[in-house]
């Protein structure tokens, strides 16, 4: 046998796995590269019914979104252009369109130029100017493809923010250049994401002109809605969804078609820190370096004098990267179903982890979209899910999961809310399912108690998106390192904790509701001493109750008579009157004040002990 260093450590997923490896780096330098187009003609500077300024919310957006990507995703890039401005800025001297950010990685001076036009919106007239003057939409589509054919190796995206749903004023040959320049965007694989404002007096409408570009099909990102709405559009496309995997889709042993799954739910954490030196007066990373050294010679070790072996009895078996990896492989990634079964056999307990979401892919297969949708739509009518065998990376071990049929769901406007395809439940083997507990029996509820309930419950109902709250603690930490970074003090900022129950709303909603509850309940007449010890945590209830057990259980407060009171130290809980009445039965003339009372009986029962 050859000599050479080995690793004997046991097989694990992410040992020898280059494909998983290039796979990460793949995603990790697939940035995101967003423009923002904004309209600035005179409407988008009026003030609304609520004194808002659409421009101003515009920036705001703007501006959350540069934060976003400077703390999730700092590589990432982000431009602005401005259009229906007096002024024009850009290569091409279109007319009417004035860039005000270049595409680059976002940083803190841009940050405070858009503070201050926030802050003071006639900065941003003064400087470029409004006009409603009609132009070629189609300019705007060539500057922001020219703008953006400088950017390689990203995902590319067009944020067109208007109030306007004709940009052509009804001219023929306007719409058809725009048309066309917008197709060109889509050949270029830039995506076109409308967020189209309402105006008081109506609705944006997408059938007037949009409807006619292409980029904006059944699965185009686009909103339109309230202004209100548009800090909340905009965040919920912070982040493009990049596929985990994609991978073949074996319905049939000879009918097989593309899928792309994505991971829609994900935590989030906050990034390590990263270790910096000054070199030359200039700021470095520090960046680790791993190297083998020999134990015997101390010289450092070359990647071909390392080999990987495992202990076989007392001889060391030595294996290649490539035989380790054929050991390790069942089959290649893929979904290969096993067979179909009513949607009612799958339990709640069933699900281990978060789904994985499906999607067809055309670049694998062709046709793989028409064949995928028809699969979802049989399922859903005949109320089915498949059980499949599901690997997802080279080197990863098999699992069973459940195709959920989902159908595309859209609000009032027509914008889609969740799109049509597969989740994939990822299903338990029998050593991952614990014993269940003993069997409870169930109590019966009344009727009045139940409807009380339920009054409560859909008033407290929300559509929840968890894109919409963030953790506290992470958004605490992003904004200390903001007020660093931008300057100025957070002593008078104050955290808004989402998470929280809205209390106020409770009170000022839910008050006749939850005093019904509690009546029907029996608890209206309930203590503050009694919630007290519900809230406490069940380990101290725990403790509490074996204290008791092993101790002469003290009778309640309501079953006490004064000396008793005083002899268990609760006599501040008697009241005033309940004292009185104890020392005018014992001929002592009681104070005005609970202390002097409780000294008066205090030093009563003393004496009378004593005697």
């Amino acid at each position: 046998m050859s000599s050479g260093y080995y690793s004997t450590s046991p097989f694990r997923d992410e040992d020898f796995s280059e494909e998983n490896e290039d796979f990460v780096a793949e995603e990790q330098n697939f940035k995101d590269c967003i423009l923002f187009a904004i309209d600035c003609s005179e409407s988008m500077f009026s003030k609304n019914t609520q004194g808002e300024v659409p421009v101003t919310v515009a920036l705001q957006s703007l501006r959350s979104t540069i934060l976003n990507k400077i703390d999730s995703r700092p590589n990432d890039q982000v431009g602005v252009v401005l259009y229906g401005t007096k002024e024009f800025n850009n290569s091409a001297q279109k007319e009417h369109i004035a860039i005000l950010h270049p595409i680059d990685i976002p940083d803190a001076p841009r940050i405070k130029e858009i503070d201050s036009y926030i802050q003071d919106i006639s900065l941003l007239q003064e400087r470029y100017g409004t006009t409603d003057q009609s132009f070629p939409i189609s300019d705007l589509f060539y500057v922001c493809s020219d703008m953006m054919s400088k950017v390689k190796n990203s995902v590319r995206r067009l944020f067109l923010i208007t109030d306007n749903d004709d940009p052509t004023d009804g001219n023929a040959e306007y719409r058809k250049a725009s048309i066309q320049r917008a197709k060109d965007l889509g050949i270029a694989n830039i995506e076109i994401t409308l967020f189209g404002l309402d105006k008081p007096d109506r609705k944006f409408d997408t059938n007037i002109f949009y409807k006619d570009i292409s980029a904006f099909d059944e699965n185009s990102a686009s909103s339109t809605g309230k202004l209100t709405e548009l800090l909340d559009m905009v965040k919920t496309n912070y982040t493009k969804l990049r596929s985990e995997f994609r991978i073949p889709f074996q319905i049939t042993p000879s009918v097989t078609v593309g899928i792309k799954g994505y991971n829609l739910i994900i935590e989030e954490k906050l990034r390590l820190p990263k270790n910096f030196t000054t070199n030359v007066e200039k700021i470095v990373e520090v960046k680790p370096l791993t190297r083998w050294r020999c134990a015997d010679s101390d010289q450092i070790l070359m990647p071909m004098h390392l080999k990987h072996g495992f202990q076989y009895g007392e001889e060391l078996v030595e294996f290649t990267k490539e035989e380790i990896k054929k050991l390790k492989k069942i089959r290649d990634p893929s979904i290969l179903v096993l067979g179909f079964k009513h949607k009612k056999a799958l339990k709640a307990h069933h699900q281990l982890t978060h789904p994985y979401f499906i999607f067809p892919d055309e670049t694998q297969y062709e046709g793989s979209s028409k064949l995928f949708m028809a699969l979802v739509q049989t399922m859903l009518r005949q109320d089915r899910i498949a059980i499949c065998s599901f690997v997802r990376r080279e080197n990863t071990s098999p699992r069973i999961v459940a195709a959920i049929p989902q159908d595309e769901k859209l609000d009032e406007n027509g914008n889609q809310l969740e799109p049509p395809g597969l989740q994939l439940i990822i299903l338990p083997y029998a050593d991952e399912i614990r014993p269940l507990p003993p069997a409870i029996t169930p109590v019966q509820v009344d009727p009045e108690v139940r409807e009380s309930a339920k009054a409560i419950i859909n008033k407290l109902t929300i559509d929840y998106d968890p894109r919409r709250f963030e953790n506290p603690y992470i958004a605490n930490h992003k904004k200390s390192i903001q007020t660093i970074a931008l300057g100025g003090s957070r002593k008078d900022e104050k955290l808004v904790d989402d998470t929280l129950p809205k209390f106020d709303y409770i009170e000022s909603n839910l008050s006749q509701e939850l005093d019904v509850f509690k009546k029907t309940i029996g608890l209206d007449n309930i203590m503050i001493d009694e919630l007290h010890e519900y809230s406490k945590p069940a380990s101290v209830k725990r403790k509490t109750a074996g204290e008791e057990s092993t101790a002469v259980k003290k009778p309640k407060k309501e079953d006490m008579d004064i000396p008793e009171m005083w002899q268990n130290g609760v006599l501040g809980s008697a009241t005033n009157q309940f004292m009185k009445d104890y020392l005018i039965a014992n001929g002592i003339q009681p104070k005005k004040l609970k202390k002097d009372l409780m000294a008066q009986i205090e030093s009563h029962l003393t004496i009378k002990r004593k005697q």
